[in-house]
């Protein structure tokens, strides 16, 4: 992958939520460069660039899931990440299934945009799409194209 491609961290402990949204990304035609965590800790390995994530882009997005399980929420990263000065600047998208007023202020207070998590296919289609305009044209390939 190049280094035109924007590099979008998706932190969701559910696995086929992550793999819907990869596939949205492909079926909407947008080229990102896909990094995955399934908790905070493995998040903020990920941010850290720890082994054996040494080598991986700092994301232009983080796709945040609010409710994680074990080990932290996506409020928890997110207070990390706006007091961590690398990350500060790094654009969240915070996804919840049931968002309430304190979660939506919290997300509002710490500069994270809060969406509704998709519920079915065209929910993640429409996410794909929106997120394109997010992060801007590329002028690398799609995977599926001669570059």
């Amino acid at each position: 992958m190049t280094s035109r491609q924007p590099c979008v961290l998706h932190v969701e402990d559910q696995r086929g939520d992550r793999e819907l949204m990869l596939d949205a990304f492909l079926e909407a035609g947008v080229v990102v460069e896909s990094l995955v965590a399934g908790s905070v800790t493995q998040a903020l390995a990920v941010l850290r660039q720890e082994p054996p994530f040494a080598d991986v882009p700092p994301p232009t997005l983080i796709l945040l899931d609010i409710e994680l399980g074990a080990g932290g929420s996506g409020l928890d990263l997110l207070r990390i990440l706006k007091d961590d000065p690398v990350h500060r600047q790094t654009k969240v998208i915070v996804l919840t299934g049931h968002s309430s007023p304190p979660v939506s202020t919290a997300c509002q207070r710490l500069g994270a945009r809060l969406v509704q998590k998709p519920e079915d296919w065209s929910g993640y289609a429409a996410l794909a799409k929106m997120l394109a305009v997010e992060l801007g044209p590329t002028d690398a390939p799609h995977p599926h194209q001669p570059g």
